[in-house]
């Protein structure tokens, strides 16, 4: 964010979470291992880049972030429940600063 901030001069007008990815099979076959990187590619990343962005944001008179989510984080849709699921957390996680 360092980088950022010194090419923009201090200031963000709007950061765009746009990481996403997911397998399409049941819930029951997710490995551990498929679990952790949906939701931290989905969820971790989001909510990191968000946090590092907020000052900047700030500086800028509030700024904006879109974060690109999806259908899947509001319908329960056959053998997509954990990227759903993390997508539905995409959902919340910047309605309130």
């Amino acid at each position: 964010m360092a980088e950022v901030s010194s090419l923009f001069g201090g200031k963000l007008d709007i950061l765009v979470n746009n990481a996403g990815t997911g397998f399409v099979k049941p819930m029951a076959l997710i490995t551990p291992e498929e679990y952790k990187f949906i939701m931290s590619t989905n969820v971790d990343s989001t909510f990191h880049m968000s946090q590092l962005a907020y000052p900047l944001l700030k500086d800028s008179g509030g700024g904006a972030v879109v974060d690109n989510s999806s259908l899947a984080g509001i319908l329960g849709i056959d053998n997509f429940s954990i990227y759903g699921t993390a997508k539905g957390d995409n959902h919340d996680l910047n309605i309130r600063r």
